[in-house]
């Protein structure tokens, strides 16, 4: 410590960069510019680093929030239906139980379901007019399956890739289906014809 501003420059260089102290040293010995030069980058790469390992935490606790903020909604909408259900003496548990398109349309009915849905962000209006698409299939649908496509029609969640392909796929085959009916109904015709 020969002076105050070489005891300030080794407290800098041992405290701010332990790691690259020797490398510091030799830049201050070869020209004051190189140290500055070399200081300065150090730190900006510091700092750059330091910002991206905060972006990552950053994410990392807000994917985190919403998966438990997803999950606290979807036992929510659950237990909302199962009370209303085992009110009306259902005492399975929701893997077991079966609803028809009425009786889901009267679940719909309730009020404590209705806001419930309303609050997790389903718009239920539009659910009632989506329910004879849901039953489109099948007249009885698990209330799991239910509840699961239920929270799927949240205004909240955001397209994907996946649903762009499955409403694709599923125009395709409701193409090929009335595609079909014409030969259908040309080979009733013929067969009327015939019988006549």
């Amino acid at each position: 410590f020969g002076s105050v501003i070489n005891s300030g420059h080794t407290l800098l260089l041992t405290g701010a960069f332990p790691d690259n102290w020797s490398l510091m040293h030799i830049m201050s010995e070869e020209h004051p510019l190189l140290w500055l030069f070399m200081f300065c980058f150090i730190l900006l790469t510091a700092v750059t680093v330091m910002n991206m390992m905060i972006g990552v935490l950053v994410e990392v606790v807000k994917s985190a929030s919403w998966m438990e903020r997803e999950t606290l909604e979807a036992e929510v909408v659950r237990d909302s239906f199962l009370k209303v259900l085992r009110q009306a003496g259902y005492e399975d548990s929701p893997s077991d139980i079966m609803l028809s398109h009425h009786e889901f349309l009267d679940l719909l009915g309730e009020a404590s379901i209705s806001k419930t849905l309303a609050h997790s962000g389903v718009d239920v209006l539009g659910l009632v007019d989506l329910s004879a698409f849901l039953f489109r299939r099948n007249t009885l649908i698990t209330l799991t399956e239910l509840m699961a496509t239920t929270l799927q029609l949240r205004s909240t969640n955001v397209a994907t890739v996946k649903d762009l392909i499955v409403t694709r796929q599923y125009i395709v085959s409701e193409l090929q289906t009335l595609s079909s009916a014409p030969h259908r109904r040309s080979d009733n015709k013929k067969n009327a014809k015939a019988l006549s």
